[in-house]
C-alpha cells in the first residue's frame, strides 16, 4: 500500500514516490501500482488492507477494493496463523462489525468456519462492553468475545474454528467456555451467582455476563422474552467485580478450614471430606457462618 511505501532519508527527508503521504492525509488505502499484482504477490495483503480500514477508519480506494475481490483466491495460500493475527486485530478494532458486514465473504474465504454474522449479531458486537482490561490484554479479550458472539453459542463450530485458525490453548478455552455457558440460566439470587463463580471462576462469569449484556436488546428497547435486561446484567457484573476486589471467599483455598483440619477431627479422605468442605464454603457464601476455623468446625459438627 502507498502508506507503507514511504521511507526517511537523513539527507533527503521523506521519500514518498507513490503519494502515500497524501493518501494518509485523506484516510485512503491504495495499492502501489497494479493492485491485482500486489495481491498475487501475497494474499495476506488483502486481509491487512481490511484490518487497516477497520482499525484506522481508512476508505479502501475503489480500484484496490475491486482487486481484492478479483484476487481473493490467493487467500487460500495464507497460513492459518497469519489469518488469525489479522482477524484478531480487526475484531478488536472500532470498525470490526462494519468490516464483517461489508467484507464477510473475504473473511470467510480465508477462514471458512467463520459464521456469516446476521445484522443483529453485528449490532451485538458493537454493544459489547468489557471492563477491567487494558492494552493488548483488552484487545485480545474484546476480539475473543466478539468472535464468541459471531459463533452464537455453537460449541462444535467454536471447536472447529479454534482448530482451523490454530488458536492458542487459552484462546480456544475462552471460546469453548463461552459456548458452554451460552444458555446457562441467569442467576437472580446472590447465592446462585456465588456458586457459579465457585464452579467456573470469576473470569468465566464476567465474560458470560458481558455476552448476556450484549445479547440483551435492552439498549434498543427490544428485550427478548426470558433474557435478562441490560440493567440486570450491569448490576450483576458490578457485584461480581466488587466481590473479586474485596476478596470474598468463593473458593476452597480461601476457606479457613482445609482437608487436614477435617482429617485431624476424624474425617476419612474421600467424598465425605470433599462434601463437608463444600458445605462449609456454601454456608460462608450464604452468610450462615463466619469464615473462621473454629466456627466452621462447630458448624460441621466436628
Amino acid at each position: 500500500f502507498t502508506i507503507n511505501a514511504m521511507a526517511w532519508n537523513p539527507k533527503l527527508g521523506l521519500c514518498d514516490l507513490f503519494g502515500g503521504r497524501e493518501d494518509l492525509k485523506r484516510g485512503r488505502l491504495r495499492c502501489v501500482g497494479d493492485g491485482r499484482r500486489r495481491f498475487t504477490e501475497d494474499g495476506l495483503r488483502i486481509l491487512r488492507g481490511l484490518r487497516f480500514a477497520a482499525t484506522y477508519g481508512f476508505v479502501i480506494e475503489e480500484v484496490t477494493e475491486r482487486a481484492m475481490w478479483l484476487e481473493q483466491r490467493w487467500l487460500d495460500f495464507v497460513s492459518a496463523e497469519r489469518i488469525w493475527t489479522e482477524l484478531k486485530k480487526t475484531l478488536a478494532s472500532d470498525g470490526a462489525a462494519e468490516s464483517l458486514r461489508r467484507y464477510s465473504a473475504l473473511w470467510r474465504r480465508a477462514l471458512p468456519e467463520l459464521p456469516e454474522g446476521t445484522e443483529e449479531t453485528l449490532k451485538r458486537m458493537e454493544r459489547l462492553d468489557i471492563e477491567g482490561y487494558e492494552g493488548e490484554e483488552r484487545d485480545e479479550e474484546l476480539a475473543l468475545l466478539r468472535l464468541a458472539l459471531l459463533l452464537n453459542g455453537d460449541g462444535e463450530r467454536s471447536r472447529l474454528l479454534a482448530k482451523q485458525a490454530k488458536l492458542s490453548r487459552r484462546e480456544a478455552a475462552v471460546l469453548t467456555e463461552a459456548a458452554r455457558l451460552w444458555d446457562r440460566p441467569f442467576c437472580n439470587e446472590e447465592g446462585q451467582l456465588k456458586r457459579w463463580i465457585y464452579r467456573d471462576g470469576y473470569d468465566a462469569v464476567l465474560r458470560s455476563l458481558a455476552l448476556r449484556q450484549a445479547r440483551s436488546g435492552a439498549a434498543e428497547g427490544e428485550e427478548a422474552a426470558g433474557d435478562p435486561s441490560l440493567q440486570e446484567c450491569q448490576k450483576k457484573r458490578r457485584l461480581v467485580e466488587r466481590w473479586r476486589q474485596d476478596g470474598v471467599c468463593m473458593t476452597l483455598d480461601r476457606l479457613a478450614v482445609n482437608g487436614s483440619d477435617l482429617r485431624n477431627r476424624g474425617v476419612a479422605p474421600g467424598k465425605q471430606l470433599g462434601g463437608l468442605l463444600e458445605r462449609a464454603l456454601f454456608a460462608v457464601m450464604d452468610g450462615r457462618v463466619e469464615n473462621e476455623r473454629e466456627a466452621l468446625l462447630r458448624f460441621l459438627g466436628l
